[in-house]
């Protein structure tokens, strides 16, 4: 998924340093499941690297196969 956010509006302090940044709220959502689906990605790569028991999803489907369940 690509996020464009377009051009920045800032909020600034009264030094002039910029505190924050606003976003359209449809941006914000695609950015939220943007990061959503990295944890997601993340978690997976953990389970595989960790989980002992893990197989494939071809390795899976080519058990299934053998024992006639698909």
């Amino acid at each position: 998924m690509r996020l464009v956010l377009g051009k920045k509006q800032l909020l600034i302090d009264e030094n002039g340093n910029p505190r924050a940044v606003v976003l359209e709220l449809s941006k914000y959502n695609k950015l939220l499941k943007l990061i959503e689906d990295l944890e997601d990605s993340l978690d997976l790569k953990h389970a595989i690297e960790t989980s002992p028991g893990f197989i494939s999803h071809e390795e899976l489907l080519g058990n299934l196969k053998k024992q006639g369940i698909l």
